[in-house]
């Protein structure tokens, strides 16, 4: 079981443990609305999550994350209609730090991750317009505020990211329940192409085969 009943949170992972940061407390859990905590699970046995930290900030609904190749540190990016991105080691027990911040406020983000960067996709505040379309990306090595690298093909929110070793993907989300796979490139900056369709159009989706 997780620690509370919440939704809509920021997951990542190391080799031995999974993490999730965030999301919007489920009514009933003592009150309902945007929450901070950090709690990780263990892969190797069947455990309860247990609570490691919090947040630098409570209004992480919806955010984008992802985790560094060396299994050091996570983030979470924007969620919630705000700018913040936080960082905290997966090694030990430990709160989040703001290390720096979106391009603009936005919420329902996909999360990648390449060798050297975070990237986030898709989303952004109300429904899927023009400010939807962006791809961030922030260095792993520096507390840096994102840039701007790219936009997608659709417009979209509530999609799902996923990364290999050289490419980020997002697919499905919200504009008009989209059927769209697009994929951009950790190498070179740009904007994602169009490579598949999901079987159906579909939104609010999980995600497996993460990189990290």
């Amino acid at each position: 079981n997780m620690v509370v009943k919440r939704k809509s949170q920021g997951a990542s992972s190391s080799e031995t443990y999974g993490y999730l940061a965030g999301g919007y407390l489920v009514a009933g859990e003592g009150g309902a609305g945007n929450y901070d905590e950090i709690s990780r699970f263990q892969f190797a046995a069947s455990s309860n999550a247990v609570d490691i930290g919090d947040l630098s900030h409570v209004w992480k609904d919806n955010p984008g994350a992802c985790s560094d190749p060396g299994n050091s540190y996570a983030y979470v990016a924007g969620g919630g209609n705000h700018t913040h991105i936080d960082r905290y080691a997966m090694a030990s027990s430990a709160s989040g730090t703001d290390v720096g911040d979106t391009t603009a406020a936005r919420g329902w983000l996909t999360g990648h991750s390449s060798d050297t960067y975070g990237y986030t996709g898709a989303s952004g505040p109300g429904g899927p317009d023009a400010s939807n379309n962006r791809i961030d990306k922030f260095a792993f090595s520096s507390s840096t505020t994102s840039t701007n690298i790219g936009n997608m093909v659709v417009p979209a929110y509530d999609a799902t990211g996923v990364s290999s070793t050289t490419y980020g993907y997002i697919a499905g989300g919200w504009h008009s329940s989209t059927n769209i796979i697009e994929k951009f490139s950790f190498t070179t900056d740009g904007n994602s192409t169009d490579v598949g369709d999901l079987t159906v159009g579909i939104t609010y989706l999980g995600s497996v085969g993460s990189q990290y």
